[in-house]
């Protein structure tokens, strides 16, 4: 299975803006990151989509 696309994460109530930042991450980001077999990201954190691994960098990142 595919990491989530644009349309996925504005489908899900992301902004086209915030979707956009967070496949931009997810490209510079992939060669390091384990993607399981279903296309969620393993984290410390636990299994995140592509959108939910921005949310948590930004969170972090805020905080």
């Amino acid at each position: 299975m595919e990491p989530q696309t644009l349309k996925d994460m504005t489908d899900q109530g992301a902004t086209e803006q915030e979707a956009q930042k967070a496949l931009e991450l997810f490209t510079l980001l992939r060669p390091s990151l384990k993607i399981k077999s279903n296309g969620r990201i393993e984290t410390e954190c636990g299994d995140k989509t592509v959108l939910g691994l921005y949310r948590t960098l930004k969170r972090f990142h805020r905080n």
